[in-house]
């Protein structure tokens, strides 16, 4: 989706940054590739707990409403 937002512009928008918490499915070669295709720079923590918060409020929203 975001992706497809992305597009929408007229312009070229730079500098793209996907920060995930490093799980398997981000290393996907589909993944890598789709991202590349887009000029999207994919970024990762070196473990999950060098963003409790983060992970905290994703363990809610899951938990709670999904």
């Amino acid at each position: 989706m975001a992706i497809r937002f992305r597009k929408s512009f007229n312009h070229k928008i730079t500098g793209v940054i996907f920060h995930s918490d490093g799980g398997g499915q981000y290393h996907s070669k589909e993944f890598l590739k789709l991202t590349g295709m887009n000029h999207i720079k994919n970024s990762t923590a070196y473990d999950v707990y060098e963003n409790p918060i983060a992970e905290r409020v994703n363990g809610i929203i899951k938990n709670e409403y999904l």
